[in-house]
């Protein structure tokens, strides 16, 4: 996944903070093999919208404003054509 995001994005920066969420969403709800799943969810909406449904459940204590921005990241970087600040897009 970081080899996707440096080739796609020129700003390291949101590599650094892409890998961090991506990361983080990977942990909170268990899917370890993040490339597979990015496979899954372009081929069926409904498993993007399951793990990010779950994503936000692990986010349950936390406002609803936090989940949206952290579900809105790393949806982001599940999308096959990523278009980061600073340039470059896929």
């Amino acid at each position: 996944m970081t080899d996707m995001l440096s080739k796609r994005c020129r700003e390291q920066s949101w590599v650094r903070t892409s890998v961090a969420t991506l990361d983080r969403f990977r942990t909170m709800t268990g899917h370890a093999d993040l490339e597979a799943l990015r496979k899954q969810a372009l081929a069926d909406p409904v498993v993007a919208e399951k793990a990010l449904a779950s994503f936000a459940a692990a986010l349950a204590g936390h406002t609803e404003s936090q989940v949206s921005a952290l579900a809105k990241r790393a949806g982001h970087a599940l999308r096959p054509h990523v278009t980061c600040a600073g340039g470059g897009s896929g």
